[in-house]
């Protein structure tokens, strides 16, 4: 089952994201989600890791199924969609 948002909403939820810089792995928080983005020495890589259990996730952007559907892109591709 998909979720369905409407565009208020979701210009609601993206106004409301802030940024969480007080930690080595700083965040983006958006619609509840919290997405890290940071350097790791020891990869030597760019690691952006999507949190989605921060227990903050709107109801409204949980499917009945209890999953939050997601789409992740990378330079302009989907990598990953799961409604």
């Amino acid at each position: 089952m998909t979720v369905t948002v409407t565009p208020a909403r979701a210009r609601e939820l993206n106004r409301a994201a802030f940024l969480e810089g007080d930690s080595d792995t700083p965040a983006i928080r958006v619609g509840g989600a919290a997405v890290h983005a940071y350097v790791d020495a020891d990869r030597g890589q760019i690691v952006v890791s999507v949190h989605l259990d921060t227990g903050e996730i709107p109801d409204d952007l949980v499917s009945a199924d209890e999953t939050v559907p997601l789409l992740i892109t990378v330079g302009g591709r989907d990598v990953f969609n799961e409604r």
